[in-house]
This record gives C-alpha cells, sequence and structure tokens, in this order.
C-alpha cells in the first residue's frame, strides 16, 4: 500500500475568469501536499488565461478547442499522473483538509477504490445547506467502507464528482465520461465505478459547492418547465441504459428503478403545476410503478390531491427537502 499516493485534480473550465483563481487557490492550500493540478481550459474566451498565468509554476494549464466538460475532464485523465484523480469545477472549492481527509481513509481501508466526503451548498444570502442531509444520507462518525457503494450513488444521489476521489486503476477500467452526454454525465460515470469495488465516506465537510442561484425546491420556483424535462429525461436515459447492460443484484437494481421513479415524479410534479393532465398522469403511473416506498407513495397522494390543494401542503412539506443539483 502506498502510505502517501499522489492526487491528480482535473478542474475543467470554460470562461469562468470570475471564479477559477478561488478554486486553484483551494487547492493549492491543501494541507496533503502530494498533488498535481490540471486546469484544462476548454476554449475560454474571457481572461481565463492570463488570470491563471501567476499560477503557472504550481498548476498543468492547458488549452484545447472547446469540446464540452466531459471533453475536458477526459483531456485531464489522458495528463493525469497521480494514483487517485479528482475533479473540481471551477466555480466551486476545496476546504484545505480535503486531500487529508481522503488519504486518512485509504489508509485506514486500503481496499476502497473511491471515498468520498461530506460538502456544504453555498447560495447567496442564505444559509448553507449540508450536502449528505440533502441526500438523507448518514455515515458513522469514523467513516465506512461498503461493498455496495450503488446504492450510495443512485439511492442517496451522490453522483457529484467535486466530494469523490477514484483511484486511476479504476478509471482505467471503467472508462472515461462520455462525450455524448451533455447532462449527467458524472452520474453516468460514478454509475460505472460503484460496479468495481467498495467505497468509504467520511462525515467530515471538506467541499464546496457555490452556487449563483437559489436553492431549488419542489414547488416548481426553479428551473424552467423545457430545462426540467430535458433534464429528468436525459438522467431516465443515463439510469435505463445503465439498468440494461448491467447484471445487477436485488438491492442495486432496486437503487436504480428508485432514482428513475423520483426522476418521473419530478416530470409528474411539473406537468401537474402546467396542467397538461394526460403527461401528469403517465408520468404519475411510471413514478410508482418504479418506486413503492411508503415515502414515495405520501409524495404521489399528495400532488394528486384536487385543485391546487395537493401542491400546496406538498410544498409546505417539501420545504425538508431541498434539491440541489450538482
Amino acid at each position: 500500500m502506498v502510505c502517501n499516493p499522489k492526487f491528480s485534480v482535473i478542474v475543467p473550465t470554460f470562461n469562468r475568469a470570475d471564479a477559477v483563481q478561488r478554486a486553484v487557490e483551494s487547492l493549492l492550500a491543501q494541507t496533503y501536499a502530494n498533488l498535481e493540478i490540471l486546469v484544462i481550459d476548454d476554449g475560454s474566451t474571457d481572461a481565463t488565461a492570463q488570470v491563471l498565468q501567476p499560477y503557472r509554476d504550481r498548476i498543468r494549464y492547458f488549452y484545447q478547442k472547446n469540446g464540452g466538460v466531459c471533453a475536458a475532464r477526459n483531456a485531464g485523465l489522458r495528463l493525469a499522473t497521480g494514483a487517485w484523480v479528482g475533479f473540481l469545477d471551477s466555480d466551486d472549492e476545496w476546504t484545505p483538509r480535503k486531500l487529508t481527509a481522503h488519504v486518512e481513509a485509504i489508509r485506514s481501508n486500503p481496499e476502497i477504490i473511491a471515498h468520498i466526503v461530506n460538502a456544504s451548498i453555498e447560495f447567496p444570502g442564505r444559509a448553507a445547506l449540508d450536502y449528505f442531509k440533502t441526500r438523507h444520507f448518514r455515515v458513522k462518525p469514523n467513516g465506512m467502507a461498503t461493498k455496495a457503494a450503488l446504492p450510495w450513488v443512485a439511492g442517496h444521489g451522490l453522483w457529484s464528482l467535486i466530494p469523490c476521489v477514484v483511484s486511476r486503476e479504476t478509471v482505467q477500467k471503467v472508462g472515461w465520461f462520455d462525450e455524448t452526454l451533455s447532462l449527467h454525465e458524472d452520474l453516468d460515470f460514478l454509475l460505472r465505478v460503484a460496479t468495481i469495488g467498495p467505497w468509504g465516506a467520511s462525515p467530515e465537510v471538506a467541499a464546496k459547492f457555490v452556487r449563483r442561484e437559489e436553492p431549488e425546491h419542489l414547488s416548481l420556483t426553479g428551473r424552467a418547465f423545457g430545462k426540467v424535462r430535458e433534464d429528468e429525461e436525459q438522467m431516465l436515459k443515463v439510469l435505463e441504459r445503465f439498468r440494461t447492460t448491467h447484471n445487477l443484484n436485488g438491492s442495486c437494481r432496486r437503487a436504480i428503478n428508485r432514482r428513475m421513479g423520483e426522476c418521473y415524479f419530478r416530470l409528474a410534479l411539473h406537468y401537474r403545476e402546467q396542467r397538461p393532465r394526460r403527461e401528469f398522469r403517465i408520468s404519475l403511473r411510471q413514478s410508482l410503478a418504479h418506486n413503492v416506498t411508503l415515502r414515495h407513495i405520501f409524495k404521489c397522494l399528495l400532488i394528486s390531491l384536487p385543485a391546487n390543494n395537493g401542491l400546496r401542503l406538498y410544498r409546505r412539506w417539501s420545504g425538508m427537502e431541498p434539491i440541489c443539483r450538482n
């Protein structure tokens, strides 16, 4: 076992001159020093290159023609030399102890092939949210490893790359990011990673999602309807493809089905407010067909109540369930 493994941290960026400096500074402030920082500039036309110029002796900066976030991350993977790989979006940040938290877990659980820490989700003018709490995910104070990581990713929605590190050997096994995907490429990637071996998790808040908009609740005040439909339909495609191309055991298949049920529920919720009744009924039936937990059935019953009573009750109840897409 390598006691002090090297980490390659990949930072894809595109026209984020106003934010990328903070992301890089958070990596340079790591208390664990054995890392390389790979900033992949995906064809920026703003001042990104100039902003990063003072850091060129401490980071590896690469410019490429614009190809999307998957192409940028794949470029970083081709260049990575570390035993472990991490990802940081250029408008987010890591706390100084993030890599230290990963290393402590890797040393204690050498069998894990990926590790995740907790994070804060920060919005302007509001109190920060706890990433694990928004996912209804609990972890023991001393961390834990599990052989059934897929329910973490699909069941709890832990598919953001920012809190994770993955062994480079695992990346080589599962393949790179699917450049045909414009949404949920992180989910697609981490679902594949979850099939390889055990993960570890630590409760330490060691990453920061920086959001520019208000947090979305399932009250339909957030995303535009067209964006919602595109978002959920793309996630359903990713989940269905994974379900049909992998031989899943019972608990893993249930986790995928429940996540698909949540997608159909969000579609039903948005159709409910937009008032296309046929689409609402179809989505609601699909939601219940995929997820038959009592909590989910209760949510479906609420939004099925006549007039606007159901939506009002659901808004009040779902105040405890903010949705924070990452």
